[in-house]
């Protein structure tokens, strides 16, 4: 049996590490990932005015940070972020679909309501509040 030399060796393994390495390039190639921050609800009470208040708070703190790359002193920027955490929140909310929690939001927002379809994965107590367009 014929014994594998060490150059037929050194082009399997750069084969091995060329093929590790093409998704890691595809997606550096690809578009950035967009700024996500995960809240964790399953200790409220959603039912209750307290709950819902603070499981708002925790979804706003959420955009806060997902939004923070668009912070900045031109009005450009202020306009962008605003409209940033604005998406983030209700798509969050909406996310949630809790009725109180979307009456809470509506209530803080002049009667609007977040336009975002309910997921499903909310349920288990958790939301995921993703940086706004």
């Amino acid at each position: 049996m014929p014994r594998p030399t060490i150059r037929s060796m050194k082009n399997t393994l750069a084969f091995v590490l060329l093929t590790a390495a093409v998704p890691a390039l595809s997606q550096a190639a690809g578009e950035p990932a967009v700024p996500t921050y995960q809240v964790n609800f399953g200790d409220l009470n959603l039912n209750s005015a307290a709950g819902t208040e603070l499981i708002y708070r925790r979804i706003r703190w959420g955009a806060g940070i997902v939004c923070r790359h668009l912070e900045g002193r031109e009005i450009a920027k202020q306009a962008a972020h605003q409209r940033c955490e604005k998406e983030a929140i209700g798509r969050a909310v909406a996310q949630v679909g809790h009725p109180r929690l979307t009456a809470y939001y509506s209530k803080l927002n002049h009667g609007k309501l977040p336009s975002a379809a309910f997921d499903p994965k909310s349920s288990e107590g958790l939301v995921r509040v993703v940086a706004g367009h």
